[in-house]
């Protein structure tokens, strides 16, 4: 998840999550400090969710307009922002840059994200954004593995 999250919202984002998730708040502040990542795991469960710390490109609020809203459940309505295709691939390819190109999962999910996609990728939107956050070398990289997956 990409959130948009100050230093100042911690303390209450954490309150707001109780006992229903585990998260550090150091390392949230960490992240926001850093303009970087941070994850929560609820309990329950034991899923793991990742929270991208806006502000880490030029793109953010380009991508945050982009966003869509689903509705995941209803009695009562509840919705939920998610981004399109693209802005996954995009910020993959920039978290995977930004850990020295060594994450075969990164990888992995980049070319899942071309193979499924497809022609249905918005390559323009794709090859002008990539310049801005300094990606446009793995971009054709990423379409030339991940276009002949089996």
């Amino acid at each position: 998840m990409v959130v948009a999250v100050q230093e100042a919202d911690i303390g209450a984002l954490v309150a707001a999550l109780g006992a229903a998730f585990y998260v550090s708040e150091e390392g949230l502040r960490r992240a926001v400090r850093d303009r970087s990542t941070a994850n929560l795991i609820h309990h329950e469960t034991s899923i793991k969710v990742d929270l991208f710390v806006m502000g880490s490109t030029p793109l953010d609020e380009t991508q945050l307009a982009r966003r869509r809203r689903v509705q995941v459940s209803s009695d009562p309505d509840r919705f939920l922002y998610v981004h399109p295709p693209e802005d996954i691939l995009l910020q993959k390819l920039h978290w995977f840059r930004k850990g020295g190109e060594v994450s075969d999962r990164q990888w992995r999910d980049i070319l899942g994200i071309v193979h499924v996609q497809g022609d249905r990728l918005d390559r323009r939107y794709l090859e002008r954004a990539a310049v801005l956050i300094g990606v446009d070398d793995l971009l054709p990289r990423a379409f030339g593995e991940g276009s002949g997956r089996a």
